[in-house]
């Protein structure tokens, strides 16, 4: 959220500028209808939805956040150009469905590449002084010729999401990264996964990234830094920080880094996989209580549409009737989410709750 703007009073749960409360109107005036009229819906599936492929990837997006949070993300993405902003958003949603984003959630870590898993290429770990989960990463355990680029994307996708279950939207609503730097040679660089990120981070994850620690890099890395960073949208850029390990402590709590990286968090990342009676309790597409719970959510999802429509035009009489419909909205996600998305390693550990 922004919090140094004046409040508009409109919603409660916004703190916009009345002229960035005017684009978020515009912003729905101008997406609910492109959704539903999308040359790419793709309105075979015979789930009961009556929705198309792309507008129900709209709304699966919306399923782990409020549905104001994500437009504001690519409004603020594009300087809260509206056209700008919509395409932006829409071009994502492809992005989704060509990437098969959903049906990573649902398989989860049990259709990953196992090797990534156990080495704890990028994992979560602490938060910044914002709040904000830190996602590590290190190249010591990066070997690009040890996975496919699909495996790769694959499980870069569901670390992103998984990242999102942990994002606090009461403070900014985003997750930083430390990268140990220390490992690295020629022979790590593989340019297709660093382009990979680069469009996530820019393109399909957007106002989703607070810092980016790069931690002793060693010279061999100017060479890298070089190429790829012109690849860089300046916002990205401009929230890249170099520093040498014995720096990190300056910029985030030494309680919160692993010591490892020369804090005070005794923490070994340590893989633990889904037990077998975990695997064997997923829910299946055809299970009679997913199709339900799908239903009250395409409901609300029509339902919170129709009213945001009518809002958009006078908040002040469809307010409070959006507000119910947000929190209805929220109430069928939460009953949703075990069947469309399994559980994780970090639901394991306990720094998830685990689903009801």
């Amino acid at each position: 959220m922004i919090h140094n703007e004046k409040e508009t009073g409109s919603t409660k749960h916004l703190n916009l500028s009345e002229e960035k409360f005017t684009s978020l109107k515009l912003m729905w005036l101008e997406i609910l209808p492109k959704l539903r009229e999308h040359p790419s819906n793709d309105l075979s599936l015979n789930d009961g939805s009556g929705l198309g492929s792309v507008e129900k990837a709209f709304w699966q997006i919306i399923l782990f956040d409020h549905p104001d949070n994500v437009m504001l993300r690519f409004l603020r993405a594009r300087n809260f150009d509206v056209q700008k902003s919509s395409d932006m958003l829409l071009k994502a949603l492809e992005w989704r469905l060509d990437e098969d984003v959903e049906n990573i959630i649902e398989k989860g870590e049990a259709s990953l590449n196992q090797k990534l898993l156990q080495d704890g290429l990028a994992h979560f770990r602490g938060r910044d002084s914002y709040g904000r989960p830190l996602c590590m990463a290190y190249v010591h355990n990066w070997y690009p010729k040890a996975q496919s680029l699909t495996e790769f994307k694959r499980f870069m996708i569901w670390t992103l999401e998984t990242g999102r279950l942990l994002i606090d939207d009461e403070k900014d609503g985003k997750m930083s990264a430390i990268i140990d730097t220390s490992g690295f040679s020629m022979g790590k660089v593989d340019f297709a996964a660093a382009h990979f990120l680069v469009n996530c981070m820019e393109a399909y994850y957007p106002e989703c990234l607070g810092n980016l620690y790069i931690v002793d890099a060693p010279w061999i890395f100017s060479g890298f830094w070089k190429m790829i960073s012109p690849l860089l949208d300046p916002v990205i850029k401009s929230k890249i920080v170099f520093c040498k390990r014995k720096e990190l402590c300056g910029h985030i709590d030494p309680e919160q880094i692993m010591d490892s990286l020369g804090g005070n968090d005794p923490y070994k990342y340590h893989y633990i996989p889904p037990t077998s009676e975990e695997l064997k309790s997923t829910r299946t597409a055809s299970s009679t209580e997913k199709q339900k719970a799908q239903q009250a959510f395409w409901k609300a999802a029509k339902t919170f549409a129709q009213i945001t429509e009518a809002w958009a035009n006078d908040p002040t009489a469809f307010e409070q009737e959006r507000q119910e419909a947000a929190k209805q909205l929220k109430s069928v996600s939460h009953e949703l989410q075990p069947f469309v998305r399994a559980s994780t390693f970090y639901h394991r550990i306990g720094e998830i709750p685990e689903y009801k």
